[in-house]
């Protein structure tokens, strides 16, 4: 590792005193707009290539994407119906109205639907996809209702190999009124990913989108890509503790990273979301991807940045510190499409970071107490056992913060308690007591780079508030040491 100049060791302990933490920013609850009329036909795949855990995952999913009362409400707004395709020869139908076209304005209702879906069974024959959207622009052809968007969603596992040719069907759908065409693909042996884009990729339209499904849980978060409209990508943030939305701030290799996703809807209704984070180095998927986020599904409103200090207002996924190295290049998949700004120049929106190698540090964490002389053995028994904080985990907290706002690959934490006679005030008292560590440090002989070029610092963390008040000295630091106040800690027991 290269050597850092003594300026930047200067500039690391000055960034240790202002380490602080995010606040929350409270805003007014956003309010869901009346959604529009939509007329949505679900196009199952029933043909042989579905074994059956395929088959199980197609129904649970669907049964289980009516319960999402944002995407289907109960207030008449979703019509919903249900066509099985599966091609068998001239003797037998291609495809079979499993559910009719159904407004969906009760539970009991839903529930009606759902059931009905649970209990199909399979017709099993040959994959005939264009049939499929023949027959869904008939249904609501017949049954549709004026003035609705219409909609098709189709689930498959595999490509075309008897009926109505693509090209033929998607210019039936077109001219029938259809006004969107999706496609939920699942991954099945040779029916890859990048296979299931090229199949249907071509053919799909009005917003809809290819999307690949691998477990019940994505299959019925991707449905909504057959529903709702795109959303807007605001910012794609890649952090390790400490970054603005455009990823200026340096990452450094082998450490935890998360990457939240910061969306907003165009037109100001409220939703929630899921979306699928991929991640490549080199054009190669990096071991997970895609991954989906920590929190399942996010709320989704007109403002994406309203509330940036809650983690629960952006997906959010987490990637392995032994995948941080290299280049990432960073795409999020949602079913309803995305937008996004300089989209003219960024088609896929996505993002793209660099990892740098980072230092080593050995930090040692001091607790200042004051009050009557103390028996220093004593004092480290009640504050300390085992190494580990007990009646100051302020000083645990605050390591954890430096490990995450400075690129530190890696921190190796010790603690100890310091007593002074007076509480550190004024500038000369802080002086004194960074003259203090800089004895301890000598006593201990700590080196200002240790093996392999780690960089050895010592913070002391001074309990409360400067009771001189605001505009006051809260924090200082010198050569190796740096000292703060910390509100939000405790005097040490003496």
């Amino acid at each position: 590792m290269t050597r850092r100049p003594r300026r930047a060791l200067r500039a690391l302990l000055t960034s240790i005193l202002v380490v602080t933490g995010i606040g929350v920013a409270a805003g007014a609850p956003a309010q869901a707009a009346p959604p529009a009329r939509l007329d949505l036909v679900l196009l199952l795949d029933g043909s042989g290539s579905i074994d059956d855990d395929d088959w199980k995952l197609q129904l649970d999913g669907y049964a289980e994407a009516l319960r999402d009362r944002t995407n289907f409400p109960l207030d008449g707004s979703v019509a919903v119906s249900l066509i099985q395709w599966s091609r068998g020869g001239s003797s037998r139908p291609s495809t079979r109205v499993e559910v009719p076209l159904t407004v969906l304005d009760s539970e009991a209702t839903v529930e009606q639907v759902r059931q009905a879906v649970l209990d199909i069974s399979q017709m099993g024959h040959d994959t005939n996809p264009g049939d499929a959207i023949a027959a869904g622009t008939d249904e609501l052809a017949l049954h549709g209702r004026a003035g609705a968007n219409r909609s098709l969603c189709m689930s498959t596992d595999g490509i075309i190999n008897s009926g109505r040719t693509m090209v033929d069907a998607v210019a039936y759908a077109k001219t029938g009124g259809v006004d969107r065409y999706s496609v939920i693909a699942i991954e099945d042996g040779s029916f890859t990913e990048a296979r299931a884009r090229s199949s249907y990729g071509p053919y799909v339209f009005g917003g809809g989108q290819v999307t690949v499904a691998r477990t019940t849980a994505e299959f019925t978060t991707m449905i909504t890509g057959c529903v709702a409209e795109p959303l807007q990508l605001v910012a794609l943030e890649v952090t390790q503790g400490l970054q603005d939305l455009d990823n200026t701030v340096s990452l450094v290799e082998t450490r935890d990273t998360l990457v939240r996703a910061y969306l907003a809807t165009t037109d100001d209704s409220l939703r929630r979301a899921t979306a699928r984070l991929h991640v490549t180095r080199n054009g190669t998927p990096i071991p997970g991807s895609p991954f989906t986020p920590t929190n399942a599904e996010a709320p989704v409103d007109g403002n994406a940045l309203g509330d940036r200090g809650n983690l629960g207002a952006t997906l959010n996924y987490r990637i392995p510190a032994a995948e941080a190295h290299g280049t990432w290049d960073l795409r999020l998949e949602y079913g309803g499409g995305l937008t996004c700004t300089r989209q003219a120049q960024n088609p896929t929106c996505g993002e793209q970071v660099t990892f740098r190698q980072g230092m080593d540090m050995d930090l040692e964490m001091v607790g200042v107490t004051w009050g009557p002389p103390i028996n220093r053995e004593v004092a480290e028994g009640v504050a300390w056992a085992a190494g580990v904080v007990r009646g100051a985990p302020e000083l645990m907290e605050q390591a954890e913060r430096i490990r995450s706002q400075l690129p530190v690959s890696s921190l190796d934490v010790r603690w100890r308690v310091l007593a002074v006679s007076i509480p550190p005030v004024g500038g000369a008292t802080f002086l004194g007591l960074l003259a203090r560590m800089d004895i301890l440090r000598a006593f201990e002989n700590r080196p200002v780079w240790g093996p392999g070029d780690t960089v050895s610092v010592t913070h002391a963390v001074v309990p409360g508030k400067n009771p001189r008040g605001k505009g006051h000295i809260a924090g200082l630091s010198r050569g190796l040491v740096s000292a703060a106040y910390d509100a939000d800690a405790s005097k040490l027991p003496a």
